[in-house]
């Protein structure tokens, strides 16, 4: 790991200091997503406010976050910024009202998993409750295909947390509490994996 990456980590968790038993989870997340290139991808999944936060990790990955991010190849137009390739599921309403109606609810992530999704894949799964059917579902699946899951949850991680690689189960309960603490992480995380591709 980079100076500055430990910076970061430091930095973070002195900031919240009630979430210091994650540290070594971030870090193994971090680097994770940090190795992702194509033709591999991370995917992100959640419901609700847990949704918002999966598209907003798909953000901070496919563009430049903190730093700027110098070319690994010579891009077509200079605009153009180096990525960590990040999709978020759920995001074609077509696909997934055919899957909610064809098949279930429930199966809406994991399908796109099974179809998209190969080994060397992340997928970050977000579920404040850890419960969450889908996205249950879309780790198990995951695992199934031997791509590494990291959970973002409250306090116990609730089903998620028996079939994740990460569980980063921060220590609150209610929904808003848990976001609140889930938001400054997935930032800590997508800082770490730019720092270490590109610091």
């Amino acid at each position: 790991m980079k100076k500055q990456t430990e910076q970061l980590f430091s930095a973070f968790f002195a900031r919240y200091p009630q979430c210091a038993s994650l540290r070594g989870e971030a870090e193994r997340a971090a680097a994770a997503i940090s190795a992702v290139r194509l033709p591999n991808k991370v995917m992100t999944c959640g419901n609700g406010g847990s949704c918002a936060d999966a598209g907003h990790i798909v953000g901070e990955l496919m563009k430049t976050f903190r730093l700027r991010r110098a070319a690994e190849a010579a891009p077509p137009f200079p605009a153009l910024e180096e990525a960590i390739p990040a999709v978020e599921l759920g995001g074609s309403g077509a696909l997934a009202t055919a899957v909610q109606n064809d098949i279930g609810a429930e199966w809406v992530f994991a399908q796109q998993v099974y179809g998209l999704g190969t080994a060397g894949d992340v997928l970050i799964a977000l579920s404040t409750s850890g419960n969450s059917q889908n996205v249950l579902r879309a780790a198990e699946t995951a695992r199934a295909k031997g791509i590494f899951t990291v959970a973002f949850t409250g306090r116990g991680g609730g089903k998620l947390s028996a079939c994740c690689d990460v569980l980063l189960n921060v220590p609150a309960e209610e929904t808003f509490a848990v976001q609140e603490l889930h938001l400054p992480l997935y930032h800590l995380l997508c800082a770490a994996a730019e720092s270490e591709r590109w610091g």
